[in-house]
């Protein structure tokens, strides 16, 4: 039996429209020694029955059917499920370009993370985003991901390697519905030291803007505020400490409207806290907190129109 390199994991939510060009773009692979993990998350739609035809075509090809978890859920049941020396975790809607596994399994080398180029696709435009080719270590990946202009918390654009996962019990945080990728990320990088960027382009993502969900606030989102808090917890250097730090604040003022007393009450002892840091926030930040935390719905419009939706913890 092929030993397997690669396992590929797919969450799918009433992806009907997309799903089959997302697992045309893998199966269409001149490499054969991967494996193809899709969890249908409970879909209403055809999504399942779409699955299920790919995997008695494919012999790659593993379908699990569960109740509507969330995405978070449907990754660790993937992870659970994994039996590949790497992991890469693929998004329904997108699309993978020519030789991707090839060149993932030719790139990887004795990295512990591997991070390459993306396409950002809509219906008029494509942005290529590129982020040199290097080998360098944990903490510049780490605030890389923290940064807008870095490689971020997408997971899309990188190979974990499964046995540092299951070594450290590492999985996705169910309660966590925004940014858990960014958690994830880091969470993983905080555990190696070596890592790989490549220039190479083998993704491409489908932005689908929904005004409803960039102009509304709503409690997933504010689910990002553990997420920061998280971070700030898990880094090891200062600054990016004090990053996440004022991600957290601003996170807390942006979303105050959505919590209870009780989740106030709780932040309000770690804004306290993290009161005598604020003078090491990042400039851009500390505008940005005084911003929501005085004008708070009209900087969420001011902000929006200013990014075009584009800043990623904003």
């Amino acid at each position: 039996m092929k030993k397997i390199k690669l396992s590929i994991i797919i969450p799918a939510f009433n992806a009907e429209k997309y799903i089959a060009k997302c697992l045309d773009s893998i199966t269409k692979q001149s490499c054969d020694n991967y494996e193809l993990l899709i969890i249908d998350d409970g879909s209403s739609d055809d999504t399942g029955n779409i699955c299920d035809m790919y995997g008695k075509r494919f012999s790659q090809i593993s379908v699990f059917h569960t109740d509507n978890n969330g995405v978070s859920s449907a990754r660790n049941l993937g992870l659970e499920k994994a039996r590949g020396e790497y992991i890469w975790f693929v998004d329904s809607d997108d699309v993978v370009k020519a030789n991707s596994i090839k060149t993932i399994i030719s790139t990887i080398d004795e990295s512990e993370l591997l991070i390459f180029g993306i396409e950002e696709f809509d219906k008029k435009n494509v942005t290529k985003r590129q982020y040199g080719d290097l080998t360098t270590d944990n903490q510049y990946a780490i605030n890389q991901m923290l940064s807008d202009n870095g490689v971020r918390g997408y997971l899309f654009n990188k190979v974990f390697r499964l046995d540092i996962i299951k070594k450290n019990h590492l999985t996705f945080n169910t309660s966590i519905k925004n940014c858990e990728d960014l958690l994830f990320s880091v969470s993983y990088a905080s555990l190696i030291k070596r890592v790989k960027i490549s220039n190479e382009i083998i993704y491409r993502y489908r932005q689908r803007k929904n005004g409803a969900i960039h102009s509304k606030l709503n409690s997933d989102q504010s689910t990002s505020i553990n997420a920061f808090l998280s971070i700030s917890e898990i880094v090891d250097d200062e600054d990016t400490a004090n990053k996440t730090r004022a991600l957290f604040v601003k996170a807390y003022y942006k979303y105050r409207p959505l919590l209870s007393m009780t989740q106030k009450k709780k932040y309000l002892v770690l804004l306290k806290k993290f009161k005598e840091n604020r003078r090491f926030f990042p400039k851009r930040d500390k505008m940005l907190i005084v911003g929501y935390r005085f004008f708070n719905p009209l900087m969420r419009i001011l902000h929006l129109r200013i990014t075009d939706g584009g800043r990623l913890y904003d």
